[in-house]
Order: structure tokens, then sequence, then C-alpha cells
């Protein structure tokens, strides 16, 4: 470190000029320093739009798949009795009658009352108050149970719903019909509450006067289409679809009618929403490539940010980060290709679609940048009355190295796939730990140059001020002799 004298002997402000002359020696840092500012920035503008090609290219690649179109509408003429969903079941027409809905096991007390005493039974009262005395113990599903006759009901429901993972039984109490209920958490006839233990505890809780009680729930019964099937729960599938029963019918009540059709409106809505994501990520893109670029705008100093407003920086750099992707080779091919990929006709069979316009799907004038327009009666006229081949127009893939005989959605996401490696290689992904993109590695060489330069600036500085520090001491020396000299004459 250099003892820095500050102009003592000469008057002058030593720490401003060298502050001067440093300017210019940090000229080449500053602006290596802008330009990978400049990197950063273009950094994070390919990976906003790597983000949205991979959010889109997520779509494209749900629309490659058949059980994106093959939608069904379940409807249940009574769905008080028993309600219908389902992925991708047959279309038609179906009757299911529910007999008998499934149940747990259950056990619930005789009213509980006091021993010998009056006034009500509520979660304070103890064993002992109810009639038993001492210690005991009883079982659940052959899981031990202690208790005293100091325990309270809020007691008694601590230590059985704390076991209730073993038991698959949990104990409630209601205060007002001073009963206990004891239920298994699973229903159907494998359910079941197996109580065994001390008579006196189970006379004292209301339950029998036994020393085993032991229940098991019921399964559900369903016939549909006429056969006859069984389940442990009220939630069970059939033919791809998923029912929920809520109640048992009567005797003698009509079957519940199900209906299974093809849901239009399901596919019309993703398609809709394939064509409004589309034209956003064309919009994004070629905003990007048609960006102003402002030239005398660079990335500020920290010297230069010292001196403006907040609000002057955030205008200057929004300039200073404008046109950043202009005429970008890469992002122009993205674009290309796309569009290549919906304007070729699709080869299918003889008489099928083969064209999106086919469907309401039409390519707007030059002055849009290809974006789609979308006739929603034609595309909802063509899912209703050919389903299966607007299926394939976005679905099919025939394996081969010609893009012909694929669907839209399968050749886009062929293209963004491959439009998406090449971005990263180029820049790389906010999420990505292990970055060796092409501008993280110039970036990272840059920081070493910088790290180096930022070393001899300070070198630099250093012998500036040993410099200055001589000046000073050999004129404060000058000064010392000078006034020696002048006293001896005036002596």
């Amino acid at each position: 470190m250099v003892m820095r004298v500050g102009g003592l002997a000469t008057g002058m402000d030593i720490d401003m000029m060298v502050k001067e002359l440093m300017k210019a020696e940090r000229m080449p840092y500053e602006k290596l320093n802008q330009k990978k500012q400049t990197l950063d920035w273009q950094r994070s503008a390919y990976r906003e739009i790597n983000s949205k090609l991979l959010e889109f290219r997520n779509l494209a690649f749900d629309m490659t798949l058949n059980k994106t179109f093959n939608v069904s509408k379940f409807h249940s003429s009574d769905d008080s009795v028993v309600s219908v969903t389902g992925n991708a079941a047959i279309n038609g027409s179906f009757n299911i009658f529910i007999k008998q809905v499934a149940t747990s096991a259950s056990i619930t007390s005789e009213q509980l009352k006091k021993d010998g005493q009056d006034g009500k039974v509520d979660f304070s009262t103890t064993l002992k108050d109810l009639g038993f005395n001492g210690e005991g113990s009883f079982k659940i599903n052959d899981v031990e149970i202690n208790v005293k006759d100091t325990d309270k009901i809020a007691n008694l429901l601590d230590k059985v719903n704390s076991q209730a993972g073993k038991t698959g039984v949990k104990l409630n109490y209601d205060a007002t019909l001073e009963r206990l209920f004891f239920t298994s958490s699973k229903t159907g006839s494998e359910s079941k509450i197996k109580l065994t233990g001390n008579s006196d505890l189970f006379n004292s809780l209301g339950l029998a006067n036994a020393d085993s009680v032991e229940v098991k729930g019921d399964d559900a019964i369903v016939e549909y289409n006429k056969q006859r099937f069984e389940f442990s729960t009220n939630v069970f599938t059939i033919n791809g679809m998923t029912f929920t029963a809520k109640k048992a019918q009567n005797t003698g009540d009509q079957p519940i009618n199900i209906s299974v059709t093809h849901n239009t409106d399901a596919v019309v809505d993703k398609i809709k929403t394939f064509v409004e994501k589309y034209n956003e990520l064309v919009d994004l893109v070629h905003g990007k490539l048609t960006e102003k670029k402002y030239r005398d705008f660079h990335p500020l100093s920290d010297e230069e940010k010292e001196a403006m407003k907040e609000k002057d920086i955030e205008r200057w750099e929004s300039k200073a980060k404008s046109g950043l992707l202009q005429s970008d080779p890469l992002l122009r091919t993205v674009m290309s290709e796309m569009r290549l990929a919906l304007s070729e006709p699709f080869k299918g069979k003889q008489g099928e679609l083969s064209i999106l316009k086919e469907i309401g799907i039409t390519t707007g004038d030059y002055r849009e940048n290809g974006k789609l327009h979308l006739d929603e009666e034609k595309l909802r006229q063509a899912v209703t009355e050919r389903p299966e081949e607007v299926t394939k127009l976005f679905t099919s893939d025939d394996g081969i190295k010609s893009t012909a005989g694929d669907g839209f959605a399968t050749r886009l996401n062929n293209v963004l796939k491959a439009s998406l490696e090449h971005l990263t290689k180029k820049a790389g992904t906010a999420d990505n730990l292990t970055d060796n993109s092409f501008l993280s590695k110039d970036i990272r060489g840059i920081e070493d140059k910088l790290k180096e330069m930022s070393k001899r600036l300070l070198s630099v500085e250093e012998r500036y001020y040993r410099q200055f520090t001589a000046m000073e001491k050999a004129i404060n020396q000058l000064n010392s002799q000078s006034a020696w000299l002048a006293q001896q004459f005036g002596g």
C-alpha cells in the first residue's frame, strides 16, 4: 500500500488529478465491461424467446396426442344417483342401476349415561362417571388400547384416533346425541371393525354387553347393461368411465341412462388456444427481429449511473437493450420453418382433409408475418362431421424423413425441438446450472479479462500516487531548504 500525500507542499488536488488520469486508463476496461453487459442482455433476450418456444412446444406436443382430440362428454340422466366422468370411453348410450352403495363398517353406541348421576355426558366426562373402575384395555382390529377410569371421553378419542393408522378405525363423539361412533376408513366388505376386550368397559361405553363386537361394511352392487358388478368403493370404473354412486335405487326404479358423446367444444377450444398461442409467439419473435437498435445508447457505467436519476437510467437502458436480436439468423430460421410447417399440405388418404384452410384456419397477408386466422364456425363443423380426419391432420407421424405425411402439430413439434436445441447452445437456459452455451463462454472469458485489467489498473493507480508522493516530498524538501537559506541571509 502506497502512503498517499495529498498536495500539502504543492497545494494541488492529487486525488482529483489521479482520478482524471485513471479515466483514460480505464477506457478499455469500461468498453470491455460494456461488451459484457450487452452480451448478458442478449443472452437474457434469447432465453426469453427460448422460454416462450418451450411453452408453445409443450402445447404443440399435446396436439400430437390422439387423446387431445378423443375427448368425450359424459351425461347421467340422474346425477343425484350416480355421476360419471372419463377420458376415452366409447361413444354411445348405456344403462346402470345402483342396487347398493358401498358402506364403511361402523359401530354406534347406545346413549351414554352417567352411573347413578344426572347430567349431560360431554367430552370432560370420565370413564369412572360412566361406571368403569380401575384400569383395562381393549383391542380394535387386534391393536391394543389401554384406558383407566380417570380418562375423559376426550382422552379416549385421542387414544383411539392416534392408532387409526394401524387399526383403520376412527372414533367420534356426538355430545348432543351422547353417542360414540366407531367408523372404518375404508368401505366395502373388506372393511371391518372388531372390538375385543372387557365387557364391563364395553357396557359403560354403551356397546354390547359382551367381550367381542364385530361388523363389516358392504360392497357397492351395480348392474351395468344388465350385468352385475361389485366394488369395494362408490367410485369405480367400467368401460373407460368412472362412476360415483351416491345412493341406492329402489326395486322397480328405471336404470340411469349414461350417454357418451364426442366433446366438440373441448376440441374446438384446444385448437383455438393453439392458434392464439401461435400468434402470440409470432408477435414476440417478429417484434424482436424488427426492434429498432439505438447505437448511441451504450450500457451505463457505475459512475454514469451515479450522475443520473433512476427513471432516466431505466429509459436509457430500455433503449440500450433494444434491437439486440434485430435480424437474428436463428430467430429468422425459426419463423421461416414454422410457416413452412403449416403451409405444406398434409398427405393423407385420398379425399381426406389436407390443409388447415379446410378446417377454417388461414394465414394472413405478408404484413401480418404469418399469423393465423380462425373461422370458428367452419372449425366446429369439421370437428363435428369429420373428427377422425381433424385428429389425423394434427397428430399423424409417418415415421419417415419427409414431413408430407406428418400432421401439422407433429411438424411444429419437430421444428421447435430443433430450434430449442440451437437456442440453448447459443444462450443456455436460466435453470441450467451447467451452462456451456456460446454466449456464456464469451461472458466468462470477458470476466476473466476484466479481472486481469482490474489488477493492472490498481497497479497503475498506485504508480501515479507513488510519483505524486515523490514529487510532494521533493518539493517539500526544497521548500524547507529555501526557508533555511532565507533565514540565514536574513540573519
